[in-house]
């Protein structure tokens, strides 16, 4: 399916929908995950480029980090809840 037409179909189900919560809900949602969305894929200067690495190392030396596996093993228990 194209892109636009995945658009319409999404507005035309929001158009329909009178209910207040799920609006809001949905704003919310759309607020959050366009915010993070633009943060990723903005361009950026080589400084600020090494200085978000050097922060990741600084992070993985002071054992700041989680691996995959523990973080799988995280995630498995949100869903236990």
């Amino acid at each position: 399916m194209n892109i636009q037409i995945e658009k319409l179909h999404i507005i035309q189900k929001i158009t329909g929908l009178n209910d207040e919560k799920i609006l809001k809900q949905l704003n919310e949602f759309l607020d959050k995950t366009m915010c993070k969305s633009s943060i990723i894929h903005q361009p950026m200067d080589l400084d600020t480029f090494y200085s978000m690495i050097e922060e990741s190392e600084q992070a993985y030396q002071n054992n700041e980090v989680i691996t995959h596996e523990d973080l799988k093993k995280e995630i498995s228990s949100w869903k236990k809840r």
